[in-house]
């Protein structure tokens, strides 16, 4: 076991998927909905690294990480910052704070795993995981032997041959 990772977002889904997609690593997952619940499951369960939406309601995610990085006891906990795509990446706010890393929502959860690693200074496990269980799946196309052949133009109406002339 690594440690302890704190996920604190204010939707479920994302908390969720944050979830299966650290399942199968060495981590204990601590959740929050809020930044001040962040702030105190990363100081109860000294956790060594923190997932935050910069928008949590009350103490965003920007000041969450300021806290911590203020506080000798919590200061080398590592954390991601998750941004909302119109919100973007506040990168001033960003250096200030402490933030180790940011990611765009919605991310793909093999960045956001390689991003956890590699903030902890550890190999990432599993690189190629997700890459082979992608199936190369071509476009639906009906099988060469079952395509029919092309049809022939239809042949030009026969010109009407001119009446007969009566004798």
């Amino acid at each position: 076991m690594l440690g302890k990772v704190v996920i604190a977002d204010k939707s479920r889904t994302v908390r969720k998927m944050v979830e299966i997609a650290l399942a199968k690593h060495p981590f204990e997952l601590v959740y929050a909905e809020d930044g001040q619940a962040a702030l105190d499951a990363v100081r109860k369960h000294n956790a060594i690294a923190l997932i935050v939406d910069a928008a949590l309601p009350g103490v965003d995610g920007y000041e969450v990480t300021r806290q911590l990085k203020g506080d000798p006891n919590t200061r080398d906990a590592k954390v991601l910052l998750l941004v909302g795509r119109s919100s973007r990446f506040d990168s001033a706010r960003g250096r200030q704070s402490g933030v180790d890393g940011h990611l765009t929502k919605p991310f793909i959860t093999q960045k956001m795993v390689q991003a956890v690693f590699t903030s902890l200074g550890q190999a990432v496990p599993d690189q190629g995981l997700f890459k082979s269980s992608m199936m190369n799946i071509p476009l639906a196309r009906k099988p060469a032997e079952a395509t029919p052949e092309p049809a022939a133009p239809p042949a030009p109406p026969k010109a009407p041959e001119p009446p007969k002339a009566f004798e």
